[in-house]
């Protein structure tokens, strides 16, 4: 908000965590990208460091990997380090509220043509995350009625949410809000990783 606003900001506090996402160009930014990718490992860059990529090292025309995935927490690009490694989709983690970081380098995925799919928390707060993510463009991931109520009968922990106090909207399958509503429980990403690590999963050549 503040930054949409033009208030000044420091480069550093912002950052985005991405798992085997490469870029075209060249410079820093796309050099550090590559070498992680290959060897499976989490990366993360700086608001500074993204906006240095779209100022100086993209190459114009030219297109990023044609589907990127999206989730809410670490924990999953966690787990698709440790289990899938180079093996993995790209995947960009927004850590709840995306940062200015994170906007800015999937905004830049849109841009460039990449078909994004985003999954998230199955609470209050996730479908708020979802929602203008979803609406500007991104594809529901294993985020519909029909996955809440698989994974609420995987859901070994009950984490009960009050009801909300506002109307709940999710325009891309209004069921989903009429499940939550009716159950009023959250499943987290974790419940459903094993899911979204299948879908991660890029075979070898």
């Amino acid at each position: 908000l503040w930054a949409s606003a033009g208030v000044a900001r420091d480069t550093v506090s912002s950052t985005v965590l991405v798992l085997n996402l490469t870029l075209p160009g060249r410079g820093p930014m796309v050099t550090a990208l590559a070498v992680n990718a290959e060897a499976g490992l989490p990366a993360r860059f700086t608001l500074g460091q993204v906006q240095h990529y779209l100022g100086d090292e993209r190459i114009s025309g030219v297109c990023s990997p044609s589907n990127v995935f999206i989730c809410e927490n670490p924990s999953v690009v966690e787990a698709a380090a440790d289990t899938l490694e180079s093996r993995s989709a790209p995947l960009i983690c927004v850590e709840g509220r995306p940062s200015v970081a994170a906007c800015l380098l999937i905004q830049e995925m849109q841009n460039a043509g990449a078909v994004l799919r985003y999954h998230g928390d199955f609470d209050w707060a996730g479908l708020a995350i979802a929602k203008p993510l979803i609406g500007t463009g991104a594809l529901p991931w294993r985020f519909g009625a029909s996955d809440y109520r698989n994974g609420l009968a995987r859901n070994t922990r009950l984490k009960r949410l009050f009801p909300p106090s506002y109307l709940v909207e999710t325009p891309w399958d209004h069921g989903l809000a009429v499940e939550m509503l009716e159950h009023c429980i959250s499943v987290e990403e974790e419940v459903v990783t094993e899911d979204l690590l299948y879908d991660l999963t890029c075979e070898e050549d």
